[in-house]
């Protein structure tokens, strides 16, 4: 089977099976950021990472190391999930961290709308 939406899993193994996959993810996503990111799931398979203080080159290394990190996971696992991902970087932290975090929200969504199971980095626009 091959899924490449989390709500499969919801429908296919129930709730629960669901929620210990995304424990596992959350888990592996907070070890591949630094303690000062913002790591937040909006929802399903859609996650955002605020990194704040870093550059953007900086962050397409830590992006590729987190995207391999996850496919670890699931390869381990045999859970073929798909995870839409956008990050935000910015060098000085901004008045509101609401712009940051909308921006990342679009980013996410323009991830999953490209095919999915991506990752994306971009730079804060103020």
């Amino acid at each position: 089977m091959n899924w490449r939406d989390f709500k499969l899993i919801n429908d296919q193994f129930g709730h629960s099976a669901g929620d210990e996959v995304l424990k596992a993810i959350a888990q592996t996503l907070k070890e591949s950021v630094r303690s000062c990111d913002i790591l937040a799931r909006l929802g399903g398979d859609e996650f955002v990472i605020l990194l704040p203080q870093i550059s953007y080159e900086q962050a397409v290394v830590a992006l590729g190391r987190t995207h391999q990190q996850l496919q670890l996971l699931s390869q381990t696992h045999g859970w073929p999930v798909g995870y839409s991902i956008g990050v935000i970087t910015c060098v000085v932290l901004p008045n509101s961290i609401d712009n940051l975090i909308a921006q990342a929200d679009q980013l996410m969504y323009t991830v999953k709308s490209s095919g999915k199971n991506r990752l994306d980095c971009r730079e804060y626009n103020d």
